[in-house]
């Protein structure tokens, strides 16, 4: 069992750095050009959707599986949601694995915009429910949240994110969870 700082610090320090990386990630998707003309341009596009969906699989590892989860929430405690099997299997697939079914360049099969706004609005919701349920009330203060006008953008037909304050988001990093230092 893990001590009670270690408990703290993976809560105000990693989990608050898993979700600040999540939201600025996803923010800097919500600006792609919608077709990269370089390499370089098609690079930059990558990066940033698969540091989205690294971040998005993280927390969905941590709020799914009851160890660790078990040591901040009452036993019992359930996610919102029964079923988070398909934006896990497209992150698994298109991103943490390469023997699954396989990474494809089909548009209709990668993950889009408007799947990374479903999965940080299924996070926003976790993440939420796990604060709400924290048995240490002033452990559950610590860490931070997934602003709601992150999660009131649109897709229209072509899947180009519209949102009026999406640039305009600016997270305050806990300590440690700075962009160039990792968790």
């Amino acid at each position: 069992m893990r001590t009670k700082d270690d408990r703290v610090e993976k809560i105000k320090k990693h989990l608050s750095y898993e979700i600040w990386m999540l939201c600025e990630t996803y923010e800097l998707t919500c600006k792609l050009k919608e077709e990269p003309e370089t390499d370089e341009e098609r690079i930059d596009a990558n990066m940033k959707i698969e540091s989205f969906c690294v971040h998005a699989r993280n927390l969905y590892e941590f709020f799914l599986k009851a160890t660790p989860r078990d040591e901040y929430v009452p036993r019992g405690f359930t996610p919102a949601k029964a079923n988070y099997d398909e934006p896990v299997r497209l992150l698994n697939t298109q991103i943490s694995h390469l023997i699954y079914e396989g990474r494809t360049d089909k548009p209709a099969k990668l993950i889009d915009g408007a799947d990374r706004l479903g999965m940080l609005k299924d996070l926003r919701t976790e993440t939420e429910r796990f604060r709400a349920a924290m048995i240490d009330r002033t452990l559950a203060k610590t860490f931070q949240k997934i602003p709601t006008h992150l999660t009131a953008a649109s897709f229209s037909a072509t899947s180009a994110v519209t949102t009026s304050s999406v640039t305009n988001y600016s997270a305050t990093p806990v300590t440690g969870a700075t962009g160039n230092k990792g968790p």
